[in-house]
């Protein structure tokens, strides 16, 4: 007989069942806002697509149609879009955008200049030192040391002379001016190994190198490992980050003021400079730049409503099969499926992990039911003991035992006709199942069996892992 279709349901075990799944729910919920949103988007596209294709129209021919004023607003929405270009392609490239402010690892050496042939007069001496302070330091700032740098077979990495630019500083004091002093600042060094080191015998190198300067050598006169706080250097990064915010929004508001045929042109010249980009620099992979700005043809609002109603689709859809699911399914899912559905009593659960202090609870329930009905013997079954752990059987036999209550453990009791018998014989027993794996319809018609045949069952015991 099945019974299927006369299980009693809480709404709360539902709920219950449904939270064990939610990643499921939101992944279909996902699933359904991408696709729906995806069909419209193919579908303007094709649209945008065919319009285009029943009126091709040459680039050049299109621009001298314009008004001054049309192409004033095409050139700035060109331009605004280059500059955008060009800042993404510093940040995704600058090793400077890369340093932690305010956890920067930086390295400092200090130098003294001293002169080969010493000069008479302090005049004379301060002079010549700060010529060749001013060499060194047009040498690091202008980019030469990074060119050095850049071009050496002993850095590690493919870095540009720019990104080494960038990490490279120096500076000095009036004491250190005086006396032929410089410091050279290495920033970030944790980004490019070795450039510390490579960067410092460079810059001393270079001493050999300067013309028109009194001939001297650069001397090391300390050196310092720290990391340290920057404040320059975050408000750098911020103003930069500002400006790329600013951009883009100034090419947003320059792409909508364009329509009609000044906006297909923008987008032809766009397009083009694209694919002239990627002719000239060669890349490997392709279709990996991203427009600056959405095609505008393009509804958003439309693209998020469908993406909204999709996704509500999605959710409830996913719901109704798990409610599906849960209503017809094969196995135990709930406690209602023992108590309201077979009339069973719940003698308590226990899982694997904590079977020690959850046993004993279920002992004394046991012991309360055989005393109530004065049973000293009593049977323990289940509709697959191959489920219920040897230790947990175990256990269950010597605790009531200890009690004066004599456990059998009976297996496959359907088909075995002695232990059957002997169930029979007892006249009382305790069931045992596994909540997700015992089969509901087996369970459901070993309480049949039980009662056909005037076996009390006083309870059942759900495990779990």
């Amino acid at each position: 007989m099945n019974q299927q279709n006369d299980r009693v349901i809480k709404v709360k075990n539902v709920f219950a069942y449904i939270r064990k799944y939610i990643a499921l729910v939101i992944v279909l919920a996902l699933c359904g806002a991408v696709g729906l949103a995806g069909l419209c988007y193919l579908k303007n596209k094709r649209e945008i697509d065919a319009e285009q294709s029943q009126t091709p129209v040459e680039l050049e021919d299109m621009y001298e149609e314009f008004s001054e004023t049309e192409k004033a607003d095409i050139s700035y929405a060109l331009y605004s879009y280059d500059r955008m270009a060009e800042m993404e392609q510093y940040l995704d490239e600058s090793l400077y955008m890369q340093i932690e402010p305010y956890h920067m690892q930086q390295k400092t050496y200090q130098f003294q200049i001293k002169l080969d042939v010493a000069l008479d007069t302090v005049e004379e001496r301060t002079e010549a030192q700060n010529q060749i302070l001013s060499a060194y330091i047009a040498y690091i700032r202008n980019g030469g040391l990074a060119d050095s740098v850049a071009e050496s077979k002993d850095l590690k990495g493919d870095y540009t002379a720019a990104q080494i630019k960038e990490l490279l500083d120096v500076s000095y004091d009036s004491a250190m001016q005086t006396n032929g002093g410089l410091c050279l600042y290495v920033y970030g060094t944790n980004l490019v190994p070795g450039l510390d080191e490579l960067a410092k015998e460079t810059l001393i190198q270079y001493a050999g190198e300067l013309k028109n300067v009194q001939k001297h050598t650069l001397a090391m006169t300390d050196t310092q490992t720290a990391v340290v706080r920057s404040d320059t250097i975050y408000n750098v990064q911020r103003t930069i980050y500002t400006e790329r915010v600013n951009t883009k929004d100034r090419l947003k508001n320059a792409v909508d003021a364009l329509s009609g045929n000044t906006l297909t042109y923008y987008n032809g010249i766009v397009e083009d400079e694209k694919e002239q980009a990627l002719k000239e620099e060669k890349l490997e992979e392709t279709g990996t730049t991203a427009d600056a700005v959405p095609a505008p043809h393009v509804d958003k609002k439309k693209l998020i409503k469908y993406g909204l109603v999709g996704g509500a689709l999605g959710a409830a859809g996913s719901i109704v099969i798990l409610l599906l699911c849960f209503m017809y399914s094969k196995v135990i899912v709930a406690d209602t499926d023992y108590t309201l559905t077979m009339g069973m009593k719940l003698l308590g659960n226990i899982s694997e992990s904590e079977m020690q202090e959850q046993l004993g609870f279920v002992v004394a329930k046991i012991l309360a039911a055989c005393k109530k009905k004065e049973i000293t013997k009593l049977a323990l079954i289940s509709s697959d003991m191959r489920n219920i752990s040897e230790n947990m059987q175990e256990d269950l036999v010597k605790k009531l035992e200890k009690q004066g209550i004599q456990l059998d453990v009976l297996a496959e009791i359907v088909t075995n006709s002695e232990a059957m018998s002997k169930l029979f014989a007892e006249g009382a027993a305790v069931m045992i199942e596994k909540k997700g794996v015992s089969l509901y319809q087996r369970v459901y018609d070993m309480v049949d069996l039980c009662v056909e045949n005037e076996v009390s069952i006083l309870g059942v015991i759900d495990t779990r892992k």
